[in-house]
């Protein structure tokens, strides 16, 4: 992967891959990424697991450079409020670091269980507030997410703060500071995972992985 398409969200390409395992993925599975950004996360499960990948993103200048380095992956310019599959149309959707960014997140959740079939899996990572929390960065993803009303089963619970300290101490030393890491992927992406208003401060944010299966 060249310098355009790694995977920028803190833990990177081994957070991808280790929730991806928890989900179940199998060979022909079709997994659709929410906020696919330049795709190396389905181009990375692809070639681990074999599933069949789309990605969506509202940023066409992204999906450009997605698009030129897997020209056989399917990437669609969309709004994740309003998503153009019908129901039921995924094996597997994800959002990695994502949901947040959205202007409204809850209905983002609820329009990716509504295109997941029943017994997929919804794969997500997120940051979340360890202080009081605001709109944008809640205390609890649960304020985002009513597993009950969306027919949520939580699988899997995990907490990855190590990979937000990691992220931060990376930035300071291979960008000088965390601010440079931030204006260049921001620049690469046209958002920055921080965008949310969470604190990039590890002692005032949690970061976690979760997956859930979806019962109906």
């Amino acid at each position: 992967m060249n310098g355009k398409t790694i995977s920028l969200h803190p833990g990177g390409i081994d957070l991808t891959v280790d929730a991806a395992g928890k989900a179940g993925l199998r060979p022909g599975d079709t997994l659709l990424d929410i906020g696919c950004g330049t795709g190396a996360s389905l181009a990375v499960l692809r070639e681990r697991f074999g599933i069949i990948p789309s990605g969506i993103d509202i940023s066409l200048s992204v999906l450009g450079i997605a698009a030129e380095a897997w020209p056989d992956i399917n990437f669609l310019q969309g709004d994740a409020h309003d998503l153009p599959f019908e129901d039921n149309s995924f094996d597997h959707v994800m959002m990695e670091c994502v949901l947040t960014l959205f202007g409204d997140p809850a209905a983002a959740a609820a329009e990716a269980v509504r295109v997941l079939r029943p017994g997929g899996t919804l794969i997500l990572s997120t940051l979340a507030s360890t202080e009081k929390g605001t709109d944008d960065c809640p205390v609890s993803i649960a304020s985002f997410i009513d597993t009950d009303r969306l027919g949520l089963e939580l699988l899997s619970a995990e907490d990855r703060k190590h990979d937000l300290t990691d992220y931060v101490i990376e930035a300071i030393m291979e960008y000088g500071s965390l601010e440079e890491r931030i204006a260049h992927e921001t620049g690469i992406t046209g958002a920055s995972v921080f965008d949310c208003g969470c604190s990039p401060d590890p002692r005032q944010t949690t970061y976690s992985s979760l997956v859930f299966r979806k019962s109906r």
